[in-house]
């Protein structure tokens, strides 16, 4: 069983990483393909996110 409480501050430390690779993608001098990683990776961030929420959830029943 997980600690709810602990997975909450994983999920801020999951939220806070992506909030870094949003700002980074609002560089005016963003080219294509750094645009398609940061998109990669904030889609891999939500992935991880919605995961572990959902393993929140199971805990919580």
């Amino acid at each position: 069983m997980i600690d709810v409480g602990e997975t909450f501050a994983v999920i801020a430390a999951y939220l806070e990483e992506m909030h870094g690779v949003a700002v980074e993608g609002q560089s005016p001098m963003l080219t294509a393909d750094e645009g398609w990683v940061l998109l990669a990776s904030l889609r891999d961030g939500v992935q991880r996110v919605s995961r572990t929420m959902a393993d929140i959830a199971l805990t919580l029943g």
